[in-house]
């Protein structure tokens, strides 16, 4: 992706979806869709979540769990078993959270 680019089209059943990278706060894997969730949207995609990580900025987007990737502007707190965007809760793994706290802007 061209860092000028800050949306993509992305097809979901015969439609092609114009979604801006910011619209998007997190991605959920549920077995064979991926569902791009953004405020007021659910969209699904056939397609594995490892290649949409490898499609989107991964100067924005990280991997926090086998079934989710976060778009890291929309996370409010983070403790050692969660990422919170506002009241929506999503798992942390150990696996994802030294990489997730890199790319993160912490003061500390």
């Amino acid at each position: 992706i061209s860092v000028k680019n800050n949306y993509a089209f992305f097809k979901s059943g015969i439609d092609f979806i114009k979604v801006f990278f910011a619209e998007i706060m997190y991605i959920q894997s549920d077995h064979v869709y991926v569902f791009l969730i953004t405020a007021n949207k659910k969209i699904p995609l056939r397609a594995k979540l490892e290649d949409i990580e490898n499609y989107l900025p991964s100067t924005v987007f990280q991997r926090i769990h086998q079934r989710y990737v976060v778009n890291i502007d929309h996370i409010t707190r983070v403790n050692t078993e969660a990422v919170y965007l506002g009241n929506i809760e999503l798992p942390l793994s150990k696996k994802y959270k030294k990489t997730l706290l890199k790319h993160m802007n912490i003061f500390s």
